[in-house]
């Protein structure tokens, strides 16, 4: 499915001024916002929406065969890359009502596409890039 990347700026999180971010968007009409990065973790914040649903969603990488990509001595990014493999955290906490089973795995399969073939796209992605999602939560 093809996805169009378009840079925005408006409010993302409620009383936090609008910033510029990434947003890519299916031809289902399916969303993903990259709205930035938890130091915890190493950690990248998307937000998802589609239709009448909206979360938060968190993506790192998987902590099976985790390797420190940083430079020794030097403050850098490379550890929020999300390959080879990443961990999906999806807060679903806050929805106005619970997601039937056909919606999540469509939700999972936007999420899997999203992030291993059209995230590297964005200017927060670092390389390696996922190449599959070893888990959800």
């Amino acid at each position: 499915m093809a996805w169009v990347l378009k840079k925005i700026t408006e409010e993302i999180w409620k009383g936090i001024p609008p910033s510029e971010n990434d947003s890519m968007t299916n031809e289902d009409g399916a969303r993903i916002i990259v709205a930035g990065r938890d130091m915890n973790g190493f950690q990248t914040v998307f937000i998802y929406e589609h239709v009448d649903i909206k979360f938060e969603f968190k993506a790192k990488r998987s902590s099976k065969n985790w390797k420190d990509y940083s430079t020794p001595g030097k403050k850098d990014w490379s550890n929020f890359a999300l390959g080879p493999s990443c961990d999906v955290w999806l807060d679903t906490r806050h929805l106005s009502r619970q997601l039937s089973p056909d919606e999540l795995n469509t939700i999972k399969a936007n999420i899997t596409e999203f992030l291993t073939k059209e995230f590297s796209r964005c200017r927060v992605a670092i390389a390696p890039y996922a190449e599959t999602i070893a888990k959800y939560y």
